[in-house]
């Protein structure tokens, strides 16, 4: 039966339509439009591709939503590359994390083996280290702890699941788009527990994270072999380097088994306190190692609560007078900046973009980053935060942010005099992608905050608000 596609809204339907049962536009069978996959999936791009397959972006039609769509890369695969595929699909499929990617179907069609898992549009941590490389720049210390351990608490619900992933690394890793949620992908190479001998001496991971076990072919390998490459990864996140570093493939495995690690330290002085921890993952004995993916995220967890409560330093809960009176507000908008004219300005604009009516959006201004992390109540809907302010940083407060309920559902403005490279890659870390360059412009920027609550759904207070305006 010939699968058709609505020109309009992108509808797949089986039979003899000439038109759209939902929206009468016409139909087309599918090879004359985009591609299709499984008489289900619309690729609308390819995303990358390795050696095993390609990854697609394409949409579940029938529940409408974006996936990301391996296939294999031979469309006529034999049945080693089959069950590999599977064995990756199947592992995903076993996890419950939001720091692993989700697997919604696998299948076999015309087109080839395929599975369907959760698409995140985001950057790989590999890309932000590069970024951070080029711009000179360390990752700062509080964001580069808490995506290690969301990335530890996704490891170790991988691994309650008898999942070795055998290939933790910062390409493996992506950070989500307006959330800063990290994410474990490509189980690619992942093993069962009770699967974990070698496979005729042939090595599986990456050179530079891969533990001494993994290299030394005289025994199987255990989810300890994770926790390593993740102390190799928090190394690399923390100083921008590789821990080891060689000139060939062959040298570098030698240091991986036998060269001590070198400390974080070495390279950033004052993230010393996380030397016993990091040198801990990265142990040559996996018996000197954190015993668990949990017990290495509860180090970087107890990590991260000293650093913030030391950063806070003596702040105290305070109550800051609200710009606007409206108690019930559906948007909350916090602004945070050092100066008093661009809050004022920030304040008339957010009113502006929501209709000058106090009941549809507050507004709390605060000057500095302190005065933000102390606020009581419910975290913001919206932030529009500047980036150079005295004592904390905005980078440093939104990490703070982030880490707390609700914190990934913030939507952040950043203001800076100077958005170059360095801002860009510090802020892509937290998952921000909106900027506006002081000095800014009133009309341009209520627009700019009229779109992100419409995108937000957010707007429609807004279009009531216009409509009322527009009343005789």
């Amino acid at each position: 039966m010939v699968t058709k596609c609505c020109v309009s809204c992108g509808q797949l339907f089986a039979g003899g339509h000439a038109q759209c049962p939902r929206c009468g536009a016409s139909l087309h069978p599918s090879s004359e439009g985009p591609p299709v996959v499984d008489g289900r999936y619309l690729i609308e791009k390819e995303l990358g591709r390795g050696g095993a397959g390609r990854v697609l972006l394409a949409t579940d039609v029938p529940l409408r939503r974006r996936v990301a769509l391996k296939v294999l890369a031979n469309q006529r695969p034999d049945r080693s590359a089959i069950d590999g595929f599977y064995r990756e699909a199947s592992a995903l499929a076993s996890v419950r994390s939001e720091h692993v990617a989700q697997v919604h179907s696998f299948g076999l069609s015309d087109e080839g083996c395929f599975f369907a898992m959760e698409f995140i549009a985001g950057s790989s941590l590999s890309a932000v280290i590069d970024d951070h490389r080029r711009a000179s720049a360390f990752v700062p210390k509080h964001r580069g702890i808490s995506v290690l351990r969301q990335v530890a608490n996704g490891l170790a619900a991988v691994h309650a699941q008898g999942v070795i992933h055998r290939d933790v690394k910062p390409s493996n890793i992506v950070i989500e788009r307006d959330t800063g949620r990290a994410v474990l992908v490509d189980f690619g190479i992942a093993i069962h527990a009770s699967e974990a001998g070698y496979d005729d001496e042939v090595l599986h991971g990456t050179p530079a994270y891969m533990a001494p076990e993994q290299i030394i072919t005289d025994g199987g390998i255990t989810p300890l072999a994770d926790v390593y490459a993740l102390g190799c990864t928090a190394f690399e996140v923390l100083t921008g380097q590789l821990p080891f570093r060689a000139e060939s493939i062959q040298m570098l495995l030698a240091k991986q088994v036998s060269e001590p690690p070198p400390t974080v330290s070495s390279v950033r002085p004052e993230l010393g306190f996380l030397d016993p921890i990091v040198l801990r993952a990265m142990a040559k004995e996996p018996t000197e190692r954190f015993e668990s993916a949990k017990a290495f995220a509860s180090a970087l967890d107890h990590a991260l609560f000293t650093i913030t409560q030391d950063d806070l330093g003596d702040a105290r809960p305070v109550q800051t007078k609200r710009q606007d009176p409206g108690g019930g507000a559906a948007v909350r908008v916090l602004v945070i900046d050092d100066d008093p004219v661009f809050g004022v300005f920030a304040s008339r604009a957010v009113k502006s973009a929501f209709g000058n009516k106090p009941e549809n959006v507050s507004v709390t201004v605060v000057r500095s980053g302190a005065d933000a992390l102390a606020l009581d109540g419910a975290l913001p809907n919206l932030v529009l935060l500047d980036y150079h302010m005295p004592g904390m940083s905005g980078v440093e407060v939104l990490s703070v942010l982030r880490e707390r309920p609700g914190g990934r559902e913030l939507r952040v403005i950043v203001a800076s005099g100077s958005a170059g490279p360095e801002t860009l890659a510090r802020f892509a870390l937290l998952g921000v992608t909106e900027f506006v360059k002081k000095p800014v412009d009133f009309g341009s920027f209520v627009q700019r905050l009229r779109e992100l609550a419409r995108i937000n759904g957010w707007i429609r207070l807004v279009d009531e608000t216009m409509a009322g305006e527009k009343k005789p």
